[in-house]
């Protein structure tokens, strides 16, 4: 990417160029506007923003004159605003744009701090976190860099603004920004800011599930370097209190499971396990760390039952089995291990018991009826044992799986004797 004063695109369609256009229209009531942060950071990789994020001098009354449809947001002393937009044009999903005041941050409490208004761009730059998403533009595409975001994105770097423990100590927040920003955008960590976040990897552990979650749902993005990345720098262990070990085989599984399974909950699964002998007792105490959307984190959970079940599934109890067997997820997962490997034999031995895993199932309660005197008690294990013979291949329609019933009463008779 060549050094440049001016965004140099043919097109700059939405949501860019709406962000533009609300910049001309701050600048014609009488006040400054700029549009700063990521955004330009993604125009400059040649990427479509969905997030549009401008500062201005322009006060919070003026603002709700000029822009109504736009919504003001906790903590309001902030005098922050946005507007969410449905279509999906360009960027491919929906986006939305953000207006907040200039503002200097006098003292910081982690995610909140004390402030005062400024006129100066300068100053609301300076407080931001990384050189790179502190860059802006104006209305006519002009770059503002004064901290140097252009060359570090040349150069491919993660580094702060001003001193980094500096930066990590105002919010803990940040450490776990650099680790996503690296393995999102595939960039390396400056040298001293890599040193601070080594230093200060425990904070990490301050952060609330709900903002782990945000940081991880972005660096999943590339699963393999951002897991490679939170284990170097201990944060892995910090987070989830494990003891895990990076290895080659973490990176090259992860990779392949996210080039070729469409589906998150199998690599979030995959992902956040270390020993998969323990990993279903530990998965309650992970989800107590990450705040993941309910019906992901019981996908999950599914799938980690999976996992735990691979090297012992067929001394499992019946029921227990034909659970594991029959969730939507057993196919994926099964796939899955084998692309991040170390499962071999578990798997090999898994196709070999159980040969028809996709069969329908071929008979239910109501069929079982009318076999002679079979007590309504036995209907739930005849049907688990009839599954799981089933799903070794031994019966293969419904005469074959009623004989197999009448089998398993009479042996209850013989037993009950």
């Amino acid at each position: 990417m060549a050094k440049s004063s001016k965004i140099n695109i043919d097109k700059i369609g939405p949501p860019f160029s709406e962000g533009i256009a609300i910049l001309q229209k701050i600048n014609d009531a009488g006040y400054d506007a700029y549009i700063v942060g990521g955004a330009i950071r993604d125009v400059l990789l040649k990427k479509i923003p969905k997030d549009i994020d401008i500062t201005t001098n322009m006060p919070a009354k003026k603002t709700e004159k000029l822009f109504p449809d736009f919504k003001r947001i906790f903590p309001y002393h902030y005098e922050i605003f946005t507007k969410s937009y449905d279509d999906k044009t360009n960027c491919g999903e929906n986006w939305q744009i953000e207006i907040a005041r200039m503002r200097i941050d006098i003292e910081n409490y982690g995610r909140q701090a004390d402030i005062v208004f400024t006129d100066n761009l300068e100053f609301d730059l300076k407080r931001r976190d990384f050189t790179i998403d502190a860059i802006a533009s104006s209305t006519e595409l002009s770059l503002i860099d004064l901290f140097g975001g252009i060359d570090d994105l040349d150069a491919k770097l993660i580094r702060t603004i001003g001193p980094p423990k500096t930066r990590f100590r105002e919010d803990n927040l940040r450490i776990l920004r650099a680790v996503r920003f690296s393995a999102q955008l595939d960039f390396e960590i400056e040298n001293e800011t890599e040193n601070a976040i080594i230093e200060l990897s425990y904070a990490v552990s301050t952060l609330s599930p709900y903002l782990v979650w945000s940081e991880f749902d972005k660096g999943i993005l590339n699963p393999a370097k951002f897991k490679y990345l939170l284990i170097k720098y201990g944060i892995f262990n910090v987070i989830f209190s494990g003891q895990t070990k990076y290895s080659q085989k973490i990176e090259y599984g992860l990779d392949k499971i996210a080039q070729r399974i469409d589906n998150k909950a199998i690599l979030w699964a995959f992902f956040l396990m270390d020993k998969p002998q323990t990993y279903s007792q530990k998965i309650e105490q992970i989800r107590k760390h990450i705040d993941f959307p309910h019906n992901l984190a019981n996908e999950i959970k599914e799938i980690v039952e999976i996992i735990y079940a691979l090297d012992k599934l067929e001394y499992l109890e019946p029921k227990k089995q034909v659970k594991i067997l029959e969730s939507k997820f057993f196919g994926e997962t099964i796939e899955a291990a084998q692309l991040y490997g170390g499962f071999e034999n578990e798997i090999s031995k898994i196709l070999k018991t159980y040969k028809n895993t996709d069969a329908p199932k071929l008979i239910d309660g109501e069929k079982l009826l009318y076999l002679d005197k079979i007590e309504p008690t036995m209907f739930g294990s005849i049907l688990t044992e009839i599954r799981l013979a089933q799903f070794r291949g031994e019966i293969e329609n419904e005469t074959q799986a009623l004989e197999f019933a009448k089998k398993l009463v009479n042996e209850h008779k013989k037993d009950a004797k």
